[in-house]
């Protein structure tokens, strides 16, 4: 059984009493510097100090959170495979320059409309959700997808673009981001 880095977390001595498998946390945020309500962090200190394994892709997160030798570091990495069984461009076919960022957490919306506004004639994807997203006449808000519909619009960007803050408690997603 694999649990994320969200509520799923509150479940796992149901999870453990119903089931008869190992239990993975997989660390895919610094809940910390999200600040969730108090009781999603007792949930995951909890977690942390009894799954079967937590799986991290950051080092860095990993020396955050202290965690024991039920720590492994699996990076991230991605099935080619997805990629070339992509083989249709989602994009119009206008000449416009496609620009894409895939990714919320901890976004700079401000850098996007300004590139955005800066090069009227680019067209940003911007993948993910949030409260503070960027608005412009050329960035196109996607909302959140799975990684499958993802796919395309990365392989056939013209440009990736990773804007996001450099703020304590983030340092993690230079390891350990889809961007």
């Amino acid at each position: 059984i694999v649990i994320e880095s969200c509520g799923a977390l509150c479940f796992f001595d149901a999870l453990r009493q119903i089931a008869d498998a190992p239990i993975v946390y997989r660390v895919s945020d610094n809940l910390h510097a999200i600040r969730p309500v108090p009781s999603l962090l007792k949930a995951e200190a909890h977690v942390l100090a009894n799954a079967d394994v937590v799986s991290m892709a950051s080092a860095h997160l990993a020396e955050l959170l202290r965690v024991g030798e039920n720590l492994r570091i699996d990076l991230m990495g991605i099935n080619k495979k997805n990629f070339d069984i992509s083989t249709t461009s989602p994009y119009p076919s206008d000449g416009r320059t496609k620009v894409v960022i895939s990714g919320s957490s901890s976004l700079d919306a401000r850098s996007v409309e300004l590139a955005a506004n800066s090069l009227p004639e680019f067209d940003f994807y911007q993948f993910g959700s949030g409260a503070d997203l960027p608005s412009g006449r050329n960035i196109k808000l996607m909302g959140e997808v799975p990684f499958r519909d993802l796919v395309p619009y990365v392989k056939f960007a013209d440009i990736g673009f990773a804007p996001y803050l450099n703020r304590p408690g983030f340092e993690y997603q230079a390891e350990h981001s889809n961007r």
